[in-house]
């Protein structure tokens, strides 16, 4: 019965030594939001071949309206061009 009690305590003590970086990381107050690169620039792109009107570009209004008039030089660019392959026209939404 005591070994029990005492693995017990010693899972009670892994657990709190397993929530100290997350106080010590949340100290300082500070949050840092970043956007992946990556994800942008496919946005971008998915936004460019499907001219800002596809169903699943769930981005606000003003967004688009700007990437298209920012970007809209592009749209003949062999990455937009791409995109628009990826798409199975033969679906209902296109």
């Amino acid at each position: 019965m005591k070994a029990r009690g005492t693995i017990i305590i010693m899972l009670l003590l892994l657990l709190l030594m397993a929530q100290i970086p997350w106080a010590c990381s949340a100290s300082n107050g500070t949050v840092v939001v970043e956007t992946n690169p990556n994800l942008e620039l496919f946005g971008v792109l998915y936004i460019l071949a499907f001219n800002g009107s596809d169903p699943f570009i769930v981005a606000p209004p003003e967004y688009v309206k700007d990437v298209l008039t920012y970007f809209g030089p592009y749209k003949s660019h062999e990455a937009v061009k791409f995109v628009q392959t990826l798409v199975d026209k033969s679906l209902p939404q296109y």
